[in-house]
């Protein structure tokens, strides 16, 4: 009986002690915006893949720094190098392969909201002397070649949405091409309206790994999608640190600076493994 009373009255006063108070997650889209001030930035660290039938053809990595403005990115300075698999550069036509390898090393490239300056191999042989870098009309500056662009609000508030399973800090989803290609500016500036030429989309299928402020560290995604008879498939990786640093990203000297209009046409077409045809 003793042993009954005793029973009873812990567990009452386990149920009398006060349960402490539940911890919010954090809003990684409220997290993101605050984060938005002139001056300030991020550090990235990128790699993308494109293969075929389990093959690699294509590597670019990609190091460098995102600037904010009060509103998002303001500027970008990025550094990358591609290389491409002897499968794929063998398939080629011979003018085409020596092109191509013509433009390997690396490349940097300085993105604001109206140009990017590019300077390195993917330029260096149709600069006149003194010129160091091309200027060409840019529509937004780009953080990489992401699939999945983990600085733009309306992107990032729309995979966190679609999250079909989160694990403590990790987030899974997929979402289709076409549809990420209507909230996404980067993605849409590189893959059009998410479609193939005969009207198909694809499956975005996304990871995004969280910190404890809910700021993104990691976003990894991947595509697959069919041109012609050919599977093509993207796989992107992207790193983030440094949150809240100081990020000053100033255009280049207008004195070592050409025009893209000035140069022969074609000269800063950009290298891809395909023909994609969107």
């Amino acid at each position: 009986m003793k042993r009954l009373v005793v029973a009873a009255v812990v567990g009452a006063a386990v149920l009398l002690v006060p349960a402490a108070p539940a911890v919010a997650k954090a809003d990684p889209v409220k997290a993101l915006k605050a984060r938005f001030a002139t001056g300030k930035g991020v550090k990235v660290s990128n790699l993308t893949k494109v293969s075929t039938g389990g093959e690699v053809w294509a590597t670019l990595r990609e190091v460098g720094s995102v600037g904010f403005g009060r509103s998002g990115v303001a500027a970008t300075d990025i550094q990358d190098k591609a290389q491409y698999s002897k499968a794929f550069l063998d398939a080629l036509p011979e003018a085409e392969r020596e092109e191509l390898q013509a433009t390997l090393g690396l490349t940097r490239t300085i993105s604001t909201s109206k140009y990017a300056y590019i300077s390195g191999a993917r330029v260096k042989n149709y600069l006149p002397e003194g010129k160091t870098w091309v200027r060409r009309f840019s529509g937004a500056p780009v953080p990489g070649s992401l699939l999945v662009n983990p600085f733009e609000p309306r992107t990032l508030d729309k995979i966190i949405d679609r999250a079909g399973s989160r694990q403590g800090s990790v987030l899974k989803g997929w979402i289709s091409s076409s549809s990420l290609a209507k909230i996404s500016p980067s993605f849409r500036a590189s893959f059009g309206s998410g479609k193939t030429s005969d009207g198909k989309a694809s499956k975005v299928n996304y990871t995004v790994w969280l910190d404890a402020r809910g700021l993104v560290k990691r976003v990894y995604a991947t595509m697959t999608m069919h041109i012609v008879d050919t599977p093509l498939t993207y796989a992107t990786d992207g790193r983030v640190s440094g949150w809240g640093g100081k990020v000053v990203i100033s255009a280049p000297p207008a004195g070592e600076v050409i025009d893209e209009g000035q140069l022969a046409d074609g000269a800063l077409d950009d290298p891809s493994p395909v023909e994609l045809g969107f």
